[in-house]
């Protein structure tokens, strides 16, 4: 079984596996403080996709993840939804190029 380094890119949020939410929190430029912040909290709850695709706002990810500094949250927060926003455009331009041929 081979390990894919980068496969969280190719799997939609939901689908995230611990391992790879973490790989993608690393991944964002977070500083190393707020990374060990984010890492910590996403392996003590066994955070998955999931968990992370099901959030409402920020703040929920704050409360949920017991991290308090509003400007970690929300910059997690916009990481995310940008993420979500380019799979929706990516899975909308597939199907139109998948509709083309």
């Amino acid at each position: 079984k081979k390990k894919h380094k980068m496969s969280y890119q190719n799997k939609k949020i939901k689908k995230w596996s611990n391992n790879d939410l973490l790989a993608w929190v690393r991944s964002i430029g977070l500083s190393e403080s707020w990374q060990g912040m984010m890492v910590k909290a996403i392996e003590d709850n066994q955070c998955t996709g999931q968990d992370f695709a099901s959030l409402e706002n920020a703040k929920e990810l704050g409360e949920s993840f017991g991290i308090t500094n509003p400007m970690l949250y929300k910059r997690v927060f916009r990481a995310l939804n940008k993420l979500k926003q380019k799979q929706e455009d990516d899975a909308i331009n597939n199907a139109a190029m998948a509709n083309r041929s």
